[in-house]
């Protein structure tokens, strides 16, 4: 049996304000979790992260290429990641070789 629904929430506001509210406290919450886990994550990954740096630096210096890959999602930043290295990103320098691996 169908429930007869209201177009008034019990504040008085339209159901399609209700709504909006709702999906706005779901951004802000998935916001909020995002820089949770990107503060909870600072401490333990900043050395990984230095060290692969690092070891880029030190095969780049040795004459070798940065392999990169990913499925998905992360294909994309693999290959955005790579242009980044193969382009100039920030500053005006040569290109560094990279490749960005895929199937197709």
């Amino acid at each position: 049996m169908k429930q007869n629904r209201k177009a008034a929430t019990t504040t008085g506001r339209t159901k399609r304000n209700a709504t909006t509210d709702d999906l706005q406290s779901r951004v802000r919450a998935a916001f909020a979790h995002n820089i949770e886990l990107v503060e909870s994550s600072l401490e333990p990954l900043t050395p990984l992260i230095v060290a692969v740096a690092m070891m880029m630096v030190k095969a780049l210096v040795s004459g070798r290429k940065i392999l990169l890959c990913g499925n998905g999602g992360s294909a994309a930043c693999a290959q955005l990641f790579s242009s980044h290295l193969l382009n100039r990103y920030t500053y005006e320098r040569p290109g560094l070789p990279a490749i960005a691996l895929r199937l197709r």
